[in-house]
């Protein structure tokens, strides 16, 4: 005779099996999901189960990249709660495994814009430091006048910088 806890893991092992299968197939369908229908793929990891936590999570990120006609704020909320859980239970390596499928979603691309964004925001701030230090440069060797020439020429202004090593 089953124990609680025993049946628990059970049901919990098919719900798990059952909701991944399911989800697959309306996905293949071409059925229409809801956010309510992805909710339980942000629990997945939680759930014991005869798959891995990281074939889950690919599974997971797998399905709502599939999904069409979705909320996309819906869908990259359950895509980031998948994310969290697998950032929480997968090893290093594991995650290592699994970017390409996460780099696919609505999510990765988010985080993929965002790095971007944040290169050409170091990029210019590097940019005006050097900027600023070719300037202070020019001024002490009293050279005030090619200020505007540097700043009007950018082939100038390269040359200036190998110049000056900077």
């Amino acid at each position: 005779m089953l124990r609680l806890g025993e049946f628990q893991q059970v049901f919990l092992r098919m719900f798990l099996c059952r909701v991944i299968s399911d989800l697959r197939q309306k996905v293949d369908r071409g059925e229409s999901l809801t956010r309510e229908d992805l909710l339980p793929l942000s629990l997945c990891l939680l759930m014991d189960g005869a798959m891995s936590q990281k074939d889950r999570v690919k599974s997971a990120f797998d399905i709502t990249r599939k999904v069409e006609g979705m909320n996309t704020e819906d869908k990259a909320k359950i895509e980031a709660m998948v994310f969290v859980m697998a950032d929480k239970f997968l090893s290093r390596v594991e995650m290592e495994e699994i970017k390409e499928e996460i780099r696919m979603t609505k999510l990765g691309q988010m985080l993929v814009d965002l790095g971007k964004e944040e290169g050409r925001e170091e990029g210019r701030g590097e940019e005006a430091q050097r900027y600023s230090r070719l300037i202070i440069s020019l001024t002490d060797e009293g050279k005030e006048d090619m200020i505007i020439k540097v700043a009007n020429d950018t082939k100038l202004r390269e040359e200036m910088y190998r110049e000056y090593q900077l």
